[in-house]
């Protein structure tokens, strides 16, 4: 996504978050969108979320979203 689409992509992520409150892949994107735009906290924030639906998540999610949830949280918190 070029930075100058980055404002308009966070809009449609949030409103797809908002439509699927549940799903940890939307909650990702939203909050990888959100550590591109450079809103560490708010990254982190989302990533909280998304962490708490995996962990409740009736099915199991893919091993690939887990291991990109920890990598960002790793990286947004090393800075």
């Amino acid at each position: 996504m070029e930075s100058n689409q980055l404002p308009r992509g966070i809009q449609l992520l949030r409103q797809a978050v908002s439509q699927q409150p549940d799903n940890p892949v939307i909650g990702y994107h939203l909050a990888a969108a959100y550590a591109k735009a450079g809103q560490r906290e708010t990254a982190l924030q989302q990533l909280s979320v998304v962490t708490r639906l995996i962990n409740v998540a009736q099915s199991k999610p893919p091993a690939s979203l887990v291991e990109d949830v920890k990598k960002l949280q790793q990286r947004l918190q090393q800075k």
